[in-house]
C-alpha cells in the first residue's frame, strides 16, 4: 500500500467516528438530562426560622416575688426545629381592672420592657422546657399588671407577644409560727397559730428514714389552722411545716412556710375493753363469747379468771384473736368470774371488760 492510500484509509476511519459518535454521545446526554429531570425542581425559599408564639405564661405571687413561668417554644412557625434563637423580651403594664381585656397592639405600643434574657441566662433551661423569672413585689404592692413575654430569633424575628398573664399584687403574708404536734390514737393532730389575711393553708410532711431524709411533700390543706395526718406508720418520726394562702383579685397568694416541727409517732394507745361478754356453763366446760374488737392495730385477747373469792388470774399463756374460748379447766359446783382484754400490735392492754360469773352444775 502506498503512503497516499495510506492516508486516505485513516482520514476515512476518523470520518466515520466522527459520524458515529456525535450522534451517540447526544443522544447519552439527553437521555441523562432526560432521566434526571424528575429530581430538579424549583428552588425551596429560605426558612424563616420564627419561633412560636409562647401561650401559657402564668404569673403567681409568692415569698420569691410575683414568679412568671412559660414554654419555651421548640418549634419554628414553619414545624421546624427552633435554632439560631436569641431571646426572650419581658414586657409590663399597669393596667386598672385585669377583667376589661388589653388589645394586643395597646399592649404593645404602651407595656414597657421590664427583663430581655439571652443566651447566657437561658444557659440552664432548654427548648420545650418551662421558664422561670422572678420579679420582687415590694415594688409592685398594690397595683394590677399584665405581663407578656416574646421570643426572639438572631435576625430580630418573632410573633409578637405570648398570651397576656395578669395578677393583682398585694401585701405578703406573715410567717406562720412552728406547728404544735400532739400523736392521737387515729393519727398526729397539726395546730398552728392563724395567720391574718390567710384564707387556707397548705401542709407539709416528711418522714425521718434510717439512711436518708425525704423531702417535704405536701399531703394535704385546710381552710382552719388545724390538721389530722392520719396516714402514718407507728414507731416513725415525722416533721412538718405549714404555708399559708391568701386570696387576691386575680389568684391565690402563697406565703413562706413556718419552721418546721418533728415528732415520733409512738402508740401508747390501748385497744377499747371487749363487749358483750357472756358465760354458759356446759356439763364440762365454760363457753365464753363477746363482741370482736375493730382497732386496725388489734393483735388479740387474754382471759382472766377468778374462783370462788380468790384473785384473777390469766388462763391464756398467749392472746388469742378469736372472739371465744372454751375453758375445760373448770370444777363441778364452783361459781367463776371471767374478764376480758384487748391487746394491739404494740402491747398495750385495755381496761378489762365488764365480769362475768357462771355457776357449773353438780357431775351425779
Amino acid at each position: 500500500m502506498s503512503r497516499d492510500e495510506s492516508r486516505l484509509g485513516k482520514l476515512r476511519a476518523c470520518a466515520t467516528f466522527r459520524y458515529w459518535t456525535v450522534p451517540a454521545l447526544s443522544a447519552l446526554l439527553c437521555g441523562l438530562l432526560v432521566s434526571n429531570c424528575g429530581s430538579i425542581g424549583e428552588p425551596l425559599p429560605p426558612l424563616l426560622n420564627i419561633p412560636e408564639r409562647s401561650q401559657d405564661l402564668s404569673t403567681r405571687q409568692t415569698p420569691e416575688g410575683v414568679v412568671l413561668e412559660w414554654t419555651w417554644p421548640p418549634l419554628t412557625t414553619e414545624g421546624r426545629t427552633l435554632k439560631n434563637f436569641d431571646n426572650f423580651v419581658v414586657h409590663r403594664l399597669e393596667v386598672q381592672d385585669p377583667a376589661i381585656p388589653v388589645p394586643s397592639g395597646w399592649f404593645e405600643s404602651q407595656s414597657q420592657q421590664v427583663a430581655k434574657l439571652g443566651p447566657a441566662e437561658l444557659d440552664t433551661f432548654e427548648p420545650g422546657g418551662k421558664i422561670r423569672l422572678a420579679f420582687p413585689s415590694a415594688p409592685l404592692t398594690g397595683k394590677f399588671f399584665a405581663f407578656g413575654v416574646r421570643g426572639e430569633s438572631r435576625g430580630g424575628r418573632t410573633m409578637g407577644f405570648s398570651n397576656l398573664s395578669f395578677i393583682q399584687v398585694i401585701e405578703a403574708l406573715e410567717e406562720p409560727g412552728r406547728p404544735r404536734l400532739a400523736v392521737l390514737p387515729n393519727g398526729i393532730s397539726v395546730q398552728w397559730q392563724a395567720v391574718p389575711r390567710a384564707v387556707a393553708y397548705r401542709v407539709f410532711r416528711k418522714m425521718e428514714l434510717a439512711q436518708e431524709a425525704e423531702q417535704f411533700n405536701e399531703i394535704g390543706r385546710s381552710e382552719g389552722p388545724e390538721f389530722l395526718d392520719t396516714s402514718i406508720q407507728w414507731g416513725k418520726r415525722y416533721a412538718y411545716r405549714v404555708l399559708p394562702l391568701g386570696r387576691s383579685a386575680t389568684g391565690e397568694l402563697e406565703g413562706s412556710q413556718s419552721a418546721a416541727a418533728d415528732v415520733v409517732a409512738l402508740d401508747t394507745f390501748p385497744p377499747h375493753a371487749p363487749t358483750e361478754l357472756r358465760a354458759v356453763a356446759t356439763g364440762s366446760s365454760v363457753e365464753l363469747s363477746w363482741q370482736l374488737n375493730s382497732e386496725l392495730d388489734f393483735a388479740g385477747y387474754r382471759i382472766r379468771r377468778s374462783q370462788g373469792t380468790g384473785p384473777f388470774e390469766v388462763l391464756t399463756a398467749a392472746p388469742i384473736d378469736a372472739a371465744s374460748y372454751s375453758d375445760t379447766s373448770v370444777e363441778s359446783g364452783q361459781a367463776y368470774h371471767y374478764t376480758i382484754t384487748a391487746l394491739d400490735q404494740d402491747g398495750n392492754e385495755s381496761a378489762p371488760s365488764d365480769a362475768e360469773t357462771v355457776a357449773t352444775p353438780e357431775r351425779n
